[in-house]
């Protein structure tokens, strides 16, 4: 594991580059959720030919590595891995987008193990109450009540672990906002 801690520094100079070639994809990210399986296909195919769409499936990789690890590993390691995360904000800030962008996988595809990852990897980023947080923990959770999982045991049972370090815009934890989190309506 510690092989992929060794790349998150070049995947984080790598992301910052990346801002430019991002903003093609923009609009489409936005839409996927919406997209057929031909569309979403078609649009992995483009993004994939380009050069951000390489460091993002490096990054993709990396990071599902790194959230079954942490997911697997003691309260020791799960705070190791925080910290080192917190050491590259865009690593860490990507990480957001990463769980909306697999998040649809969760409706479409039923799956319960997915939903887990997702939540460790927003465990992982330590996000605390940050509005960016509230909403995409709210997507999930629709999308896997949409499908059917049940997705509050999955929240206590990663909340245990979670940090408990006041964090965000209102000093709550990460540990204390899978605790009391409530979807927004709407959605």
């Amino acid at each position: 594991m510690e092989s992929e801690f060794q790349h998150l520094s070049n995947l984080e100079h790598l992301l910052q580059g990346q801002e430019d070639d991002c903003d093609d994809f923009d609009e489409g990210f936005c839409r996927i959720a919406e997209m057929s399986p031909a569309e979403y296909a078609s649009f992995l195919e483009l993004r994939a030919a380009t050069t951000f769409g390489q460091v993002w499936s490096r990054y993709r990789s990396a990071m599902f590595k790194i959230a079954d690890d942490y997911g697997r590993g003691s309260s020791d390691r799960q705070k190791a891995i925080r910290e080192t995360i917190l050491q590259y904000p865009n690593v860490r800030l990507y990480l957001g987008t990463l769980i909306d962008e697999q998040s649809w996988r969760v409706n479409t595809q039923n799956d319960e193990q997915l939903t887990n990852t997702l939540l460790l990897m927003l465990a992982i980023a330590d996000f605390g109450d940050d509005p960016a947080a509230q909403s995409i923990m709210t997507n999930l959770y629709h999308q896997a009540k949409q499908a059917g999982i049940k997705i509050d045991s999955l929240v206590s049972s990663v909340a245990i672990n979670a940090s408990d370090t006041p964090t965000g815009n209102r000093g709550y934890s990460t540990q204390q906002f899978f605790r009391t989190f409530a979807p927004t309506k709407g959605w």
